[in-house]
């Protein structure tokens, strides 16, 4: 199998590296909608390590995902602030139910997307958050969340 924006390190599969880096988006991602703000996480961006097997198992490229971080309690507790989504940037099929990484009026938010009434809604996955209309224009999608990696594990053991 080849990927591209990958360099072949063996011809034998069994040497191959078990890890791939994807490229970290050098600022955070809101998990809720409370106006514009972006922390740098990296001077360079960084990487994110996944498993091969995981890419190969998911048919994904390295370079058409990135990882970004996660801040904001809106998506909790699937989600919480310091956790890094992995967003395939190829797919951006808007799927009814599916998660999200979104431009939503100049803010990079992860939501969930909901189709109701003929209309498509960002969602949170913390009942305390208000649904937010999602229109062409306002809300652009970025990609869709193939994986996250738990970070903050405060609040879950």
């Amino acid at each position: 199998m080849h990927f591209p924006g990958l360099r072949q390190v063996t011809g034998d599969d069994d040497q191959a590296p078990v890890m791939v880096a994807i490229r970290m988006v050098p600022e955070h991602v809101r998990a809720g909608i409370t106006g514009f703000e972006t922390d740098h996480l990296f001077e360079d961006g960084g990487h994110l390590h996944v498993p091969r097997q995981w890419l190969e198992e998911n048919d994904l490229s390295p370079d058409q995902l990135r990882a970004v971080k996660i801040k904001g309690q809106s998506m909790v507790p699937m989600m919480y602030p310091g956790d890094v989504a992995v967003v395939n940037i190829k797919d951006k099929s808007r799927v009814n139910g599916g998660v999200f990484a979104l431009n939503y009026n100049g803010e990079s938010v992860v939501k969930r997307l909901k189709y109701e009434r003929r209309e498509w809604y960002l969602a949170s996955e913390n009942p305390d958050f208000r649904q937010e209309p999602c229109r062409t224009g306002d809300c652009d999608v970025i990609g869709r969340v193939v994986r996250f990696e738990p970070r903050n594990f405060k609040d879950r053991l």
